[in-house]
This record gives structure tokens, sequence and C-alpha cells, in this order.
């Protein structure tokens, strides 16, 4: 007598996928956390805060790649960049700003060759928040205080609606983490605008 063979349901991923998700969205969480709390409880410029921040970037830097969002990715990666410089305070200005400008100029030249922007038009807003932040990172050099905090705030701004606007119309929950981190990041820079008019 024949056994009948049962079929099995096919795999469809979407389950691990779905887990995957869930583990990013708490990583970036704690990440997020981990800049909130350098900015907010360590002294500024310590070691301390300086290595917070870099580990909590570097998650966040994970997160933006493992949930293949690339203006997250140029974002971190440019804000790791300037963290880095902060440990070496030898490095001549010159080279700082030249290696943070043309970081930003490839990988936006990166997103644009690939064609990154076709498929995605509300990555341009993210893109736009993510040259205003780099021309924040240029100027911050002691000088043109007002120029630094308008291009943190504007920048802060409009990569906090760019992740909002990707949340609701991909529904890639990570930028939720991406949002709140940046009207956080963008209150202080924002109040100084406020209190130098």
């Amino acid at each position: 007598m024949a056994t009948r063979r049962t079929k099995r349901p096919a795999r469809t991923g979407a389950g691990g996928a779905g887990l995957r998700s869930e583990i990013m969205f708490y990583i970036g969480i704690l990440g997020m956390l981990m800049l909130v709390y350098a900015v907010s409880f360590l002294n500024s410029g310590t070691p301390t805060q300086r290595y917070t921040f870099l580990v909590g970037d570097t998650i966040l830097l994970l997160v933006a790649y493992e949930s293949r969002q690339k203006v997250l990715v140029a974002i971190q990666i440019e804000i790791l960049l300037s963290i880095a410089a902060s440990f070496f305070s030898s490095v001549p200005l010159l080279a700082y700003l030249g290696v943070v400008s043309l970081a930003a100029l490839a990988m936006i030249a990166y997103l644009y060759s690939i064609g990154y922007y076709r498929k995605d038009r509300i990555g341009v807003i993210g893109t736009v928040g993510f040259v205003v932040l780099a021309v924040g990172f240029v100027l911050n050099t002691g000088a043109y205080k007002f120029a630094v905090d308008f291009a943190f705030a504007f920048g802060a701004v409009l990569i906090a609606i760019y992740s909002l606007l990707s949340f609701y119309f991909y529904k890639v929950r990570v930028q939720l983490v991406f949002f709140v981190l940046n009207v956080a990041f963008g209150i202080a820079p924002l109040l100084a605008l406020l209190a130098a008019l």
C-alpha cells in the first residue's frame, strides 16, 4: 500500500525577516540611547563621551546597513568620521575638512550612480539633510557658531522628516529610531539659534 506524502508548506522567509527587523529596531534604540546619554549626562569632550559616541554611532551604522537604508548609512558614516577625528587632536584642520567633504561627495555620487533616487524620491530629503549636516561638520572648527547651529538644526529637521516619511510610506520601522534621534539632537542647536536672534 502506497503511503501518501503530505505536502510541506513553502518557506517564505517572512517570519525570519520580521524577526530580523524587530531585532534591528531594538538594537537601534540601544544605539540611540547611548548617544542621548552621552549628550545629556557626560561631560563634553571627555574620552568617556567620545567613546560612548563612537560605540553608539557604530551601532546605528550597523543597524542602518542591516536594514538596507542607504541614506542613513551615508549619514552615520559622516558622523562616525567626525567622531573618529575627535580622538586625534594632531590631525591638521585641512586634512579633517578634506576627508569630511570628500566622504560626503563620494557617498552622494555613489547613491546617484546606482540610481537610488529614481527608486526612492524621499531619499532626496534625507540627502539634503545629510549635506547640510556635512556643512555643519566642516564649519564646526570654533568659528561660525551661528552657521554651525543652523546647519545642525536644519539638517536634523530634514533627516527627521525623511525618516518619518520613510516609515509612513515604506513601513521601515527602524526609521522611527532615527526620527526620534534627530528630533532630540535638533533641539539644542535650534534653541541656540533662537537665543542668538
